[in-house]
């Protein structure tokens, strides 16, 4: 590379002539030393990153950031004399309803209104199709890099591989890389017509490139994560390829002090910024002091502190922060309100979609979505992975914009026969990581099993029925699903289109959900434990009978309370021994977000001790592993 090159050069001159030792790697700090402070980058470099954003645009209440901030900072970082550089790593083209009703078509135009430089494409960017998506690169001001996506037909680059950017007499060399997940990670018909190739190959081609060119400083964009279910990750490829100055990851929602541990004894500076623009990513670089590299990640406060208004008034718009890009963010949010605030029904029962639960267990949100597909299609059984779902809905009126957050990925549904046999491979791939989270835990209609969470991955499932029938293992069920799934999404390839051919497809998922809500209008019969049963310990199955109990409780807490102290005589029917009389005893309150070793952890100081919440409450915990918000659970004093 040029700059290294120049380095040596200059070192082994000074070397020779005054006998000294200097270090020859571009310098790169982990992590800044002190806060950010925006009257220092006068003469620098600012290259500020966004990733993950999923159709975030706007501020949101939990203090995250829109784009009318990023524009906001960018001109002030230029007015403060910086060279300002504004990449983003993907996944930014599909989430939100702000991003899908048009198919990312406001994405782009608020993007371009913003002044982004390049992107690299994130696997939820081709949620739309590959035809879209090239639609979409087209209208951007700005390139779309990714160096190891082929158009599989002629091998062509899907998009530019690389681009190179000339500012202040210094040429950054920027380069793509997509994950090669996105094969699995968007529904694979979306995809069909490219081929992903090694990141790490790839990578290492267009450094090659970048250097002909004769670039001073390279940067790799990419969407590959330091998730260690990622195959490769982003240090694999930093430790694989020399030459990269900075990279600039996204995929894993991965903050900048988990990339600064992940890279520890790296020369390359590894930096990511979290997800949904909670921060704004920022590096300075220092292009007259041997490119000297400090990493920020910019909060509100951040924002604040440089000058930039982060607050509105009563009256203020977006515009107020940023007039042209919050004037287009206006337009977008009245456009999008008219079609998603329709109400199409109601709920008395909060429906619950948290990540937590949907990808580890039943929940009724799932429930009510898999009989939504069954309902529609006449299918035998329905299935739906919990990696869809992507927030719960509270008691109230359930609107479009409601359901379109909840499944925002535009899927469709479609029914196949499939055998028995694939029906308990599908159910065995969708637990083999239980109990941690996964995208893949199976919400299902029609159907009845157990899973035995003390045996290995592939034989955990047993007692098996659709519609209360055992499962025949050479019999041909009717599935519906949603067309990821079905297409071999999430790892189900057992019943992917080569194995078993579609039968039908209905319409969108969203639509059908709509449909199903108003023929059904109270979705309070969603109760869970209806489908499936966990075995804990060694064979006592989680479902018991309601053990004895003598309790008096001579004070009601009052509802909500979430730490309530009351006092009671009690026969304690778990493996704690006999209780005193009058032995305090704390009634807690299950709130969102809760699970029982997050509970036991707070109140008994281990996480381990959830197996005593669960014995002392198990005449109301069917199953461990889901508790219901507003559930009161006792805690004895140890």
């Amino acid at each position: 590379m040029k700059l290294r090159n120049r380095l040596m050069a200059f070192l082994m001159t000074l070397t020779l002539v005054l006998g000294l030792i200097m270090p020859t790697q571009v310098m790169a700090a982990a992590a800044s030393e002190g806060g950010f402070d925006i009257d220092t980058v006068a003469g620098k470099t600012v290259v500020l990153h966004t990733n993950d954003t999923h159709g975030r645009i706007q501020r949101g209440t939990d203090s995250s950031l829109g784009m009318s901030e990023v524009a906001a900072l960018k001109d002030k970082l230029e007015e403060a004399g910086a060279t300002v550089l504004l990449l983003d790593s993907g996944d930014t083209l599909h989430g939100k309803p702000i991003a899908t009703v048009d198919q990312g078509e406001t994405i782009v135009k608020i993007m371009n209104a913003v002044g982004y430089d390049a992107m690299t494409l994130g696997n939820h960017d081709f949620n739309y199709g590959t035809a879209r998506l090239a639609e979409l690169i087209k209208d951007m001001d700005f390139p779309a890099v990714a160096a190891n996506v082929l158009v599989t037909k002629n091998g062509d680059p899907f998009t530019k591989e690389y681009t190179i950017i000339e500012k202040d007499g210094v040429r950054y060399g920027i380069f793509g890389l997509a994950t090669e997940e996105t094969a699995t990670k968007t529904n694979p018909n979306n995809v069909k017509d490219i081929t992903f190739l090694s990141p790490v190959e790839m990578a290492q081609s267009a450094v090659y490139d970048l250097e002909r060119e004769d670039v001073d400083f390279i940067i790799a964009l990419g969407h590959i994560g330091i998730d260690g279910g990622s195959d490769p990750t982003a240090v694999d490829v930093i430790k694989a390829v020399d030459g990269i100055d900075l990279f600039i990851d996204g995929h894993s929602h991965s903050s900048l002090e988990a990339c600064a541990k992940a890279n520890e004894g790296n020369d390359t500076l590894l930096v990511s910024t979290g997800q949904y623009l909670q921060n704004i990513g920022c590096v300075v670089i220092d292009t007259k002091n041997e490119y000297e590299m400090k990493a920020y990640s910019l909060t509100t406060a951040d924002l604040a502190a440089a000058g930039i208004k982060t607050e509105l008034a009563e009256g203020e718009d977006e515009t107020a922060i940023h007039a042209e890009v919050g004037k287009l963010m206006i337009e977008a949010e009245t456009s999008l309100s008219g079609n998603l605030s329709e109400v199409v029904g109601t709920t008395s029962v909060y429906l619950d979609g948290e990540r937590e639960h949907v990808r580890t267990t039943e929940t009724n949100l799932g429930n009510l979505a898999a009989d939504a597909l069954r309902w529609t299609t006449g299918a035998d059984i329905a299935f739906t992975n919990g990696g869809g779902i992507r927030t719960s809905i509270q008691i109230g009126d359930i609107t479009k914009g409601m359901l379109a957050e909840v499944f925002p990925f535009g899927n469709i549904v479609v029914t196949k026969k499939v055998s028995g046999q694939a029906i308990l491979l599908m159910l065995e791939h969708g637990v083999k990581d239980y109990p941690a989270t996964s995208g893949g835990f199976p919400q299902t209609s029609g159907l009845t099993f157990t899973i035995d969470a003390n045996k290995e991955a592939g034989s955990r499932i047993s007692n098996v029925k659709v519609n209360g029938e055992a499962l025949d293992l050479d019999k041909m069920y009717v599935l519906a699903s949603n067309d990821f799934t079905i297409a071999g999404g999430d790892g189900y390839t057992m019943i992917s289109d080569e194995v078993f051919p579609k039968l039908m497809e209905y319409g969108a998922l969203d639509e059908v959900l709509i449909k199903y809500i108003q023929t059904n209008p109270d979705p309070a019969t969603y109760a869970v434990e209806r489908t499936l049963t966990v075995q804990v310990g060694e064979t006592a199955p989680v479902v018991t009978e309601t053990p004895a109990k003598d309790t008096t409780v001579t004070e009601k807490p009052a509802a909500g309370t979430t730490n309530s102290t009351v006092t009671e005589d009690k026969k304690d029917t778990s493996d704690k021994t006999e209780a005193t009389e009058g032995e305090t005893v704390t009634i807690y309150t299950v709130q969102k977000g809760d699970c029982l070793s997050k509970i036991a952890k707070k109140l008994l100081g281990k996480a381990s001790d959830w197996t005593l919440i669960y014995k002392w409450n198990k005449d109301t915990i069917k199953n461990p592993d889901f508790i219901q918000i507003g559930q009161e659970l006792y805690i004895y004093e140890q």
